[in-house]
């Protein structure tokens, strides 16, 4: 994990940049969705698939583009994968390859989060 002056995670690979990266959710067993923002840096267009606690879920990222997921369709998991002030592993993978970060989950005891939990 990158140390950064946010609260989420930021991390590259190829032509994918990942920036403030995390879950906001009540447990692990309860819904999760993902925040943060993920750029294409590349020409061409990124279909990603992105994994927490064994689920799946695919995105398109247009070339040159990036994707606010606070103000973009929720990305939302049926579990979050790890409880509220923890960790969990997210991988992300595309034609370029796939990494895995540490992601935190948050629930709303921060004001700011209240209106994305799932």
């Amino acid at each position: 994990m990158k140390d950064s002056s946010s609260n989420g995670v930021h991390e590259s690979s190829g032509n994918v940049r990942l920036q403030n990266i995390l879950i906001v959710g009540e447990s692990a067993e309860e819904p999760g969705r993902v925040l943060g923002t993920i750029i294409n840096d590349g020409n061409k267009d990124l279909m990603l698939e992105i994994t927490v606690a064994g689920e799946a879920e695919r995105m398109l990222v247009r070339g040159r583009n990036s994707v606010r997921l606070e103000s973009a369709g929720p990305l939302i998991f049926e579990r979050a994968g790890a409880d509220a002030g923890s960790v969990v592993p997210m991988t992300v993978t595309h034609a370029g390859g796939s990494f895995t970060v540490l992601v935190p989950v948050l629930d709303d005891s921060l004001p700011y989060y209240a209106p994305y939990m799932p």
